[in-house]
């Protein structure tokens, strides 16, 4: 696509339009079919666009919903950057990025794009209260009203509260070590369980992009408020997966041996204060855990509509079971540091150990989850580089939340070191002194070295895959961006093959990095859930 008209690079040209009706065309093939080189192609032609009319920013949000939908973040995050998105457009445009950032494991650019979003809010929220003293001076009253309405809802804001969670997440569940401090790695609202989620508003602007569609398949108010409902279901439980975690690991740093509690005799067992140890606040979360999803299933929404939740893939990875299993096997082992343990806690801890491992296995061995794939005879005479085609795009985001998974089994697990030793060293206590032994407690020892061994091996099962999905893309890769030598002579030989070929280069770079710097960044995060794996079997 080339134009001839004399324009500023910040004018739109006459044939952008012409590009995203087609684009449109290809993607309700796409909808039908979910043929992976029309998404491609659909790439290809925006990157065109872009190129020849860098101020459209209609092509690159429509490049970036692609972009994100073939697991690439990295042209995402580049592209919102050129946008140059400000101020209320943080809450109204942010949810693109927002989708994408975690899910697709770059939780380093995650973390920062939620400080930018963050340093947003807060800023706006101490204008406004300085417009208020501002008004309260001059007398405009009127504008008073306007402006707690403004700042209240920003405060409100379903933007607002979801990079508030994801900072803290990231924060949390991908970077915490264990000798660091839990509770200043969490804002602190964000662990009110009495706070109601439904409060929130949405500033989701999806009119920013025109729909092209015929009027009976365009984007309606009921898709988006039905999808709002579900992000909303999300953020349920991504607040109880934190306080889960909160809570958990502040018992492991907040109990100190003098608060332990038994006479001079050392006859009675080692007792906890339960309101430190938080035990009913774990209970309330475990109830709204076993509540399940309000719903798990979720309509193909329109391409330019509401992005599909996280929750049908949470779902068939059984995450929120395995959250609860986890809070359930931690309760039964600190009530048993606590209070002495019977045969029915050990029955029912090495039931939930086998279950959170079989559920983890279950889903790192399920269908999708390959990163290579193999091109059928079609992709030579395609016009999208068969390169591509090798990558298993949707292995992306299923590999991230494996990971996620992982990450958080892991601090559970590992947060129940303190209590499983003060085990072992009552136990020893009483073998010097020749004084019966508990053999549950005994038992419990035993299975949660076995339970942290278990990990161990999976999660060098999924090193192992990282390692061999770095080294298949670094062969990919390697000094050609264009493998295929009679590809790119086909291309070379085309009128504006030059500069087809400078855009899928560009697009095979994307893919490259975004992919090579997903798997970077999950290989480390296992790497560090596995060195404190090992340390806490060692007891």
């Amino acid at each position: 696509m080339q134009s001839n008209e004399n324009r500023s690079s910040t004018e739109k040209s006459h044939l952008d339009y012409n590009v995203i009706i087609a684009v449109m065309l290809l993607l309700d093939i796409h909808y039908e079919s979910g043929d992976k080189r029309l998404l491609l192609k659909c790439a290809s032609m925006l990157e065109a666009c872009v190129r020849n009319s860098p101020a459209n920013s209609e092509a690159k949000l429509y490049l970036v919903r692609v972009y994100g939908k073939l697991g690439m973040f990295i042209p995402c995050a580049d592209l919102y950057d050129t946008m140059d998105i400000k101020y209320v457009q943080h809450a109204t445009l942010g949810y693109l990025l927002c989708r994408y950032m975690t899910s697709l494991g770059h939780d380093n650019a995650s973390f920062q794009i939620c400080q930018l979003a963050q340093n947003y809010f807060h800023t706006q929220r101490k204008d406004c209260t300085e417009s208020l003293i501002t008004c309260y001076r001059n007398g405009s009253f009127e504008q008073i009203i306007e402006f707690l309405k403004y700042r209240n809802s920003m405060d409100k804001s379903l933007h607002n509260y979801t990079t508030k969670m994801e900072s803290s997440f990231v924060d949390l569940v991908y970077r915490w070590k264990a000798d660091e401090k839990i509770d200043q790695l969490c804002y602190k609202e964000l662990l009110n369980l009495d706070f109601d989620i439904n409060d929130l508003l949405d500033h989701r602007d999806f009119d920013v992009l025109i729909d092209f569609n015929p009027a009976g398949n365009r984007r309606n108010d009921q898709d988006i408020k039905d999808n709002f409902n579900r992000e909303k279901d999300w953020l349920k439980f991504r607040r109880l997966l934190l306080a889960s975690l909160y809570y958990i690991g502040s018992n492991v740093q907040g109990v100190e041996p003098s608060s332990l509690q038994a006479n001079g005799n050392n006859n009675q067992e080692v007792m906890f204060d339960d309101e430190k140890l938080n035990f009913a606040v774990i209970r309330k979360i475990m109830t709204e855990l076993s509540c399940g999803w309000c719903d798990v299933t979720e309509k193909k929404y329109q391409f330019d509509g509401p992005l599909t939740t996280r929750i049908p893939l949470c779902h068939e990875a059984k995450y929120r079971e395995n959250v609860h299993l986890l809070l359930r096997y931690c309760l039964a082992v600190m009530t048993s540091s606590c209070r002495g343990a019977d045969d029915d806690v050990m029955a029912k801890l090495t039931e939930t150990s086998s279950k959170v491992v079989e559920n983890l296995k279950a889903f790192m061995e399920s269908e999708g989850m390959n990163f290579e794939v193999d091109c059928d005879g079609n992709s030579e005479s395609s016009d999208v580089p068969s390169i591509l085609m090798q990558f298993n795009s949707e292995a992306v985001e299923r590999r991230a939340l494996l990971t996620e998974m992982f990450s958080v089994t892991a601090i559970f697990v590992t947060s129940m070191k303190k209590f499983v030793k003060e085990m072992k060293t009552e136990m020893q206590r009483r073998r010097r002194k020749k004084k019966q032994i508990s053999t549950v407690k005994k038992d419990i020892v035993e299975n949660y070295q076995h339970f942290c061994n278990e990990l161990s091996q999976l999660g060098d099962e999924m090193v192992k895959n990282f390692n061999k999905c770095r080294q298949f893309i670094d062969d990919k890769m390697e000094i050609e961006q264009v493998s295929d030598q009679l590809h790119r002579q086909e291309l070379e030989d085309k009128d504006d093959g030059v500069d087809n070929l400078m855009i899928w280069n560009r697009i095979i770079s994307y893919a490259s990095a975004s992919y090579s710097t997903s798997i970077k960044q999950q290989s480390e995060v296992v790497q560090l859930r596995l060195a404190n794996l090992n340390t806490s079997s060692k007891l």
